[in-house]
């Protein structure tokens, strides 16, 4: 019995001194899964670990080494096994490379702590944010950029050289697992999926290497989303500025009407028997000036219109805008009462927009100054066709007219068209150019229908 005490006293004594000259934790464990002993070269991180092991671990570390144990355990032959886990300690997180046997009835595991090599450094030189994590989603390193990244989107900083569960962060972690859900999958080692919230927009990559380690990159797109919105912003107080000229024309019409009325009535001393006309020149002003009102309102909300309607509050302003610049206005609307789902002042201006670049095109041009609107229901889409007689586009011009900041007129911005276009798929519609060479150009917007609405 005393060479049995003496020689547990030693086999103690041997474990703690390795532990302190190697930095390794060591765990011994009986069958049951119960710690029985524990060796580490640091007190407070001991007490820790002796006091709630199993609340060092997240759920999914715990089932990764449990299943490690039994593995352990039942295993045939007593070989070691290996695994790679993860303990966080009070606000402090340990990444273990354990290795493990079986020796009579208990288990004893060596744990080696996994220092993020330097090679890894070289992501600093990079120009864009980059995580280097594993499979699982345990961070590993980032660099200098990511943290100046976060610290603008006003996202939680990390501590260098320590991993961390990308749960306990903020929300947007949520599209790196659906990234890294996809590169478990055999096959797949690149995935791409985006994040935008409150202003803030990423677009973040992710590729993976050997042994399931993984960078995840992302490209900040935060400015370029408000970048758009004044780029819309900007086109629609052009439209509205344009629009204005031919508003101030048409008034005039219905403002002559009512003078030469009022002074009639004034010499006939009978106004009642003008009341009807006056009255009825006056809705009419009403009506073109609601239509004006309603490019140049700010709200973005969208809404189910029908589509008849929605065309003809843009006739008076069509016709004016082709009067007041010598160009013949014709047009057909047809469609069915099934509503479009959109923001009724964001497809006037796109369509202004449209009518403008025809109006110019004509510019040089003194016959067939034409301009034709046709809207039917072509299957599932309310098409709206808008087709001039102008120089046309030439097709290697063609090619390149939905690029931003494309343009070929000298103090054009090359915003007209793609922006049309970014409209219009945002209504989730189509948006197509069609145009020859000294024959004209047709363009066409499809926006879906919602039968369901009827």
């Amino acid at each position: 019995m005393v060479n049995t005490k003496k020689e547990a006293y030693e086999n103690n004594f041997l474990l703690n001194k390795i532990s302190e000259l190697s930095n390794t934790w060591t765990f011994v464990f009986d069958l049951n899964e119960n710690l029985k002993r524990l060796y580490i070269n640091d007190d407070t991180v001991k007490s820790h670990v002796q006091k709630d092991f199993q609340g060092c671990f997240s759920t999914k570390e715990w089932n990764k080494f449990q299943h490690f144990y039994h593995k352990i355990i039942y295993s045939k032959e007593h070989s070691l096994q290996e695994l790679n886990v993860t303990l966080k300690i009070g606000a402090d997180y340990h990444p273990l490379q354990l290795k493990g046997e079986r020796i009579d009835n208990v288990v004893v595991i060596i744990g080696k702590k996994m220092i993020v090599e330097s090679k890894y450094s070289m992501f600093n030189g990079l120009p864009i944010p980059i995580i280097f994590m594993d499979i699982d989603g345990v961070i590993l390193d980032w660099n200098s950029q990511l943290e100046s990244l976060f610290e603008s989107l006003n996202i939680a900083t990390f501590k260098m050289n320590e991993p961390f569960y990308l749960e306990q962060y903020h929300a947007f972690y949520e599209s790196i697992y659906s990234l890294l859900n996809t590169l478990k999958k055999e096959n797949e080692k690149c995935a791409e999926t985006s994040f935008r919230e409150d202003g803030i927009q990423l677009s973040v990559q992710a590729v993976k290497f050997e042994n399931n380690f993984v960078i995840v990159s992302f490209k900040d797109e935060s400015l370029l989303l408000k970048h758009e919105k004044m780029l819309k912003t900007q086109q629609q107080m052009e439209a509205v500025t344009q629009v204005a000229a031919g508003v101030a024309h048409e008034l005039r019409n219905p403002l002559s009407v009512i003078k030469g009325f009022l002074q009639l009535s004034r010499l006939s001393n009978n106004l009642n028997k003008y009341y009807d006309t006056i009255f009825s020149e006056i809705e009419r002003m009403n009506k073109i000036i609601e239509d004006f009102l309603s490019v140049s309102r700010k709200e973005i909300e969208l809404h189910f219109v029908k589509p008849l309607t929605l065309m003809e509050s843009l006739l008076m302003i069509f016709r004016s805008e082709c009067l007041l610049h010598d160009v013949h206005f014709t047009f057909s609307i047809n469609g069915s009462d099934s509503p479009v789902y959109v923001n009724d002042q964001m497809i006037k201006q796109v369509l202004i927009n449209i009518l403008r670049n025809s109006i110019e095109a004509y510019d040089k041009q003194k016959e067939n100054r034409t301009f034709k609107l046709n809207t039917y229901n072509d299957g599932d889409f309310f098409r709206i066709e808008l087709v001039d007689q102008g120089p046309g586009i030439p097709e290697a011009i063609l090619s390149k007219i939905d690029q931003p900041f494309f343009t070929t007129k000298e103090k054009g911005t090359g915003i007209g068209i793609p922006l049309c276009k970014q409209i219009i798929e945002e209504h989730k519609g189509r948006f197509f150019v069609e145009s020859e060479e000294s024959k004209g150009t047709k363009v066409s917007l499809l926006l879906p229908i919602y039968k369901d609405r009827i």
